[in-house]
């Protein structure tokens, strides 16, 4: 029988913003995009034009199904034009515009995981006191991977399928859920991951 599917309560389409750009620090705290290491430009002006093509050139963001995937220190709502292109994990754009600055870090990115990670706990996960506490220390010191980090902790408590095949539409969700302010559907996300979690566990 296969895992039980995650259902989303999270209406992207409803997403306030066209797209969000995350960046990571370097020691020095200086912010640039991942991979490319290009340097954040100035908020609320018009980065130059380029021929978007993925993962070549243009300026990527992720949608919000996309977050996961690019989590980083900080995270920017933005603004497009010209040619876009969408892709499975990320977009590209000929031009953006870095418009409101979220509420987002490498904490709120550990206050993610430990949200997961506690409510499975009080729901009554199977789990090993020695392998939860390290997960925790390791999701404070990873906060940035918030794949894979969250894929770890389903997969401490419901097996590496079902946490595989879940770990990255969840993650994302909540993801929007704390940007937005939408705490409502944040717990209804909480409560779908705990339902498809006791699903596994039973079986």
């Amino acid at each position: 029988m296969p895992p039980m599917q995650y259902k989303s309560p999270v209406n992207k389409d409803a997403f306030p913003w066209e797209g969000v750009k995350f960046y990571e620090h370097d020691r020095l705290g200086r912010p640039h995009a991942p991979y490319a290491g290009t340097p954040r430009p100035r908020p609320g002006v018009w980065t130059r034009a380029e021929q978007p093509v993925m993962c070549e050139s243009g300026w990527h963001f992720s949608r919000a199904k996309d977050l996961a995937s690019w989590a980083e220190d900080e995270a920017w709502a933005i603004e497009t034009r010209g040619v876009v292109l969408d892709a499975a994990d990320k977009a590209c754009a000929e031009s953006v515009r870095l418009v409101r600055r979220l509420r987002w870090s490498r904490k709120d990115a550990a206050a993610i995981i430990m949200a997961v990670h506690d409510i499975l706990i009080l729901n009554g996960a199977p789990h090993s006191h020695w392998r939860m506490g390290e997960l925790r220390r390791r999701a404070t010191a990873m906060a940035t991977a918030m794949a894979t980090v969250m894929a770890t902790a389903m997969a401490t408590v419901m097996g590496m399928a079902t946490a595989m095949a879940m770990g990255m539409v969840p993650t994302s969700d909540l993801i929007v859920c704390y940007v937005t302010g939408d705490w409502p559907t944040f717990s209804k996300v909480l409560r779908e991951i705990v339902k498809v979690a006791k699903a596994s566990w039973l079986k």
